[in-house]
């Protein structure tokens, strides 16, 4: 059995209140009903993907505390070495994934403020 996050639990038992969308009649919407409804299936698994990867980030500050506890019971430059390393490696993940996230980020507004200046144009 996987073990999901709460809160993805509590989303996924939750009924959706979606309200019922129209149905495109032209041909030009329904190849953009298509091409839309694939996208957003695409962030949905991403969405997915996130809450299983958060649920596993949580645990980092709490190993992180531990090794600094551990950092005085040290007595070998070896593993210090290693565990330097490590620490590194987990940064430098760190701040990937901050890079991807802030772009992504910035994606998302550009799409919002060029679909808002699109609504005020079909009124």
């Amino acid at each position: 059995m996987i073990a999901y996050p709460k809160s993805f639990r509590e989303r996924w038992e939750k009924p959706s209140k979606a309200e019922p969308q129209e149905k495109p009649t032209s041909k030009e919407s329904l190849e953009v009903w298509k091409a839309l409804t694939s996208e957003v299936w695409e962030l949905a698994m991403s969405n997915y993907y996130f809450e299983t990867w958060m649920w596993q980030f949580k645990k980092v500050p709490a190993a992180i505390t531990r090794l600094n506890k551990l950092v005085n019971q040290l007595h070998e430059k070896k593993t210090a070495e290693i565990m330097e390393n490590e620490l590194r490696i987990k940064l430098d993940y760190i701040k990937n994934a901050k890079e991807m996230l802030e772009f992504a980020e910035n994606k998302i507004e550009d799409t919002l403020r060029t679909l808002w200046a699109k609504k005020r144009e079909l009124e």
